[in-house]
């Protein structure tokens, strides 16, 4: 983000319109959408319903933040599934190391949980124009209260070229003794041994 490349520019989003790109503004962006490709990785489609949510980075090293409170009782279980994908060539620089985060922070305790994270570049980043297939994580609340989950991406070291993060299916479930949210999902299950809530 805060480059005015064409939409005829290697990897660009092949959502972009036919002669303005969606970032030419500087600040980045989160959107609502029903699929998502960034012309070099795998095509995106929603893990649950028909929408998911896509943040692409914005200036060098300001990171881009979606949050939202809400409650929980002691022992629910939160879910969701994230993904990351970038243009970014890193080339020799070990530095434009971009990244996302989906955090979770206990109001009452005062405690903050990284529920799931992707980089570029170091052990374990996806490497320059890498991706991640849709990852599955989960969060089970030790009390009653409020919480509040933030979605962050953020260019690193430079503004060149744009990462996303996506983020779908945050749901809450009370799952019954000797089971766990995951396990359901993973067994396509969820619904029948669980009693959910779909946070947002």
């Amino acid at each position: 983000a805060g480059s005015t490349r064409a939409c005829s520019a290697p990897r660009w989003p092949r959502r972009c319109a036919s002669s303005t790109p969606p970032s030419a503004t500087p600040g980045g962006s989160a959107t609502v959408v029903g699929s998502f490709d960034d012309g070099d990785g795998p095509t995106y489609a929603p893990n649950e319903g028909s929408w998911f949510l896509m943040i692409q980075t914005g200036n060098e090293d300001e990171p881009q933040v979606t949050s939202q409170p809400f409650a929980m009782v002691a022992g629910e279980t939160i879910y969701g599934a994230a993904a990351f994908t970038t243009l970014e060539a890193i080339g020799l620089d070990c530095c434009l190391n971009d990244s996302a985060t989906a955090t979770i922070f206990e109001v009452l305790g005062a405690t903050l949980t990284e529920v799931w994270s992707a980089h570029v570049t170091g052990a374990g980043g996806v490497g320059q124009f890498g991706s991640t297939p849709w990852q599955y994580w989960s969060f089970s609340a030790p009390n009653n209260g409020t919480y509040l989950i933030t979605y962050s991406v953020q260019n690193t070291g430079d503004d060149l070229y744009d990462s996303y993060a996506l983020f779908d299916a945050a749901t809450a479930a009370q799952v019954p003794d000797g089971g766990s949210a995951l396990a359901l999902l993973g067994l396509g299950m969820i619904g029948l041994g669980a009693v959910r809530r779909k946070l947002f």
